[in-house]
């Protein structure tokens, strides 16, 4: 799993984007059932999920948990 963006986007909400490897139903229920985010968007041509939070803690808490326990990397652009 790839933490592809983490922002505050125009609503002032904390979202972020992460790619799998598949487009896998678990991503899904563990953003959406188990760390109540609201998904906004699955793009399945390129496996991404973007999902929303109202709280930079719990946004940040959960970047944390998916890192520890699913093996997050995050890309970094290139400068």
């Amino acid at each position: 799993m790839v933490l592809v963006s983490f922002i505050k986007n125009e609503n002032g909400y904390y979202q972020i984007q992460v790619q799998d490897k598949e487009l896998y139903n678990y991503t899904q229920k563990l953003l959406r059932d188990i760390f109540r985010m609201r998904i906004t968007d699955i793009d399945k041509k390129n496996r991404i999920v973007t999902a929303e939070c109202d709280h930079l803690g719990v946004a940040l808490t959960i970047i944390d948990v998916i890192r520890e326990k699913y093996n997050l990397s995050i890309v970094v652009p290139k400068k």
